[in-house]
């Protein structure tokens, strides 16, 4: 008897486990259902220059996923658009924190570097900008 209440235990063990790692796979699968509903959302805003409501979906975005140099560049492009520049310039940092230099990322950040006023790493960028182009 101590041997089929020791296998039962295992097998209750063993499908809680199971359960779990289902639940799991199912919230992730519904993270990333989330995230591609916000992301359409706010290239969708973008693209007819509603950037107040972009600014929204693409800051929730990299709230679920603050490691996508993707949707950075996006939040930094609605904060620069609504003149938030140094918000702009911590979004497009963080692009290049993960390793992310395009041109059109160093003169947008050159570009809101000089608009916020520290005129000395707007040239840097510039430069950097013409570098890779």
């Amino acid at each position: 008897d101590s041997d089929k209440i020791k296998v039962i235990n295992d097998f209750e063990s063993l499908y809680q486990d199971i359960l779990s790692l289902k639940n799991e796979k199912v919230i992730r699968s519904n993270i990333e259902i989330i995230k591609q509903e916000l992301k359409e959302k706010g290239l969708d805003s973008f693209s007819i220059k509603d950037y107040e409501h972009s600014e929204y979906y693409f800051n929730k975005l990299v709230m679920l996923d603050s490691f996508n140099s993707e949707n950075l560049y996006y939040l930094g492009l609605n904060y620069f658009y609504l003149n938030k520049y140094d918000d702009a310039i911590n979004s497009f940092g963080n692009c290049l924190e993960l390793g992310v230099f395009t041109y059109d990322l160093c003169m947008f950040l050159a570009k809101a570097l000089e608009l916020s006023g520290d005129i000395e790493t707007a040239k840097e960028y510039y430069d950097k900008s013409l570098e890779l182009k």
